[in-house]
């Protein structure tokens, strides 16, 4: 016996399948909530690069063991900032994972905390010391993790306390 259905192809696909069409409207509604869910705390697995970088028009003193910016960066920095050396003070990579921070010191007068929130947007807290050696928050920024990963550089940078003409700077790109 072959019921209706099977034979008329022009029939709403509700009548072949045996499940009644509010059921298979939750069933759907909960299987896009899972994937979506999934996709979510993949996304929040965000692996970044904290650079600390000195610019300067100075050569690298003696005794310093820094490296030289990544030819790469070191070009966009050279379009748009104004010293010719770019110094990798200190590079550390980790995986942001949810909204809890993340701190990395890069240095004994900065410190960094980074976290995700909300689904594409990475928040970047920048932390220095004030005259007295008392850590203190100089800025927090958002910075969208898309952006990061289509290959943009979050760059925050301010005057050097021991050179007027030179310029540190924090430079937070994604990892492959």
């Amino acid at each position: 016996m072959t019921r209706a259905a099977d034979s008329d192809p022009d029939l709403p696909m509700t009548r072949l399948l045996p499940l009644p069409l509010p059921l298979l409207r939750v069933l759907s509604f909960l299987c896009l909530g899972t994937l979506l869910t999934a996709a979510t705390v993949r996304a929040g697995d965000v692996p970044i690069r904290l650079q600390l970088v000195w610019g300067t028009d100075g050569e690298l003193p003696e005794g310093k063991q820094f490296s030289r910016l990544e030819p790469d960066l070191q070009r966009k920095f050279l379009r748009h900032l104004r010293w010719k050396n770019y110094f990798v003070v200190k590079s550390e990579t980790r995986a942001v994972k949810g909204p809890e921070n993340q701190s990395v010191a890069l240095s004994k007068r900065c410190t960094v905390e980074v976290a995700v929130v909300g689904e594409d947007q990475l928040q970047v807290r920048i932390h220095g010391v004030d005259a007295e050696g008392k850590p203190r928050l100089v800025d927090s920024k958002m910075q969208s993790i898309a952006k990061l990963r289509e290959g943009h550089v979050f760059v925050y940078g301010g005057d050097s306390r021991d050179n007027w003409d030179d310029a540190w700077l924090v430079v937070i790109t994604a990892e492959p």
